[in-house]
């Protein structure tokens, strides 16, 4: 089980910790997980504005 901890540094700067030999951060959208054999990109962090398309009349 991977257990995720996640802290704001500073404003649209975050620290995600990830339980076991891992660790990443998050600035901005982008979130980069470092794993002992691999290097992660997440992007987007968060899905804002995906459903809020709104019509023109």
């Amino acid at each position: 089980m991977l257990s995720v901890e996640l802290k704001e540094k500073s404003f649209g700067s975050f620290e995600l910790k990830l339980e076991g030999s891992a660790s990443g951060f998050c600035t901005g959208r982008a979130c980069f997980f470092l794993l002992p054999s691999a290097f992660y990109l997440l992007l987007p962090f968060a899905t804002q504005g995906l459903g809020d398309r709104k019509k023109s009349k």
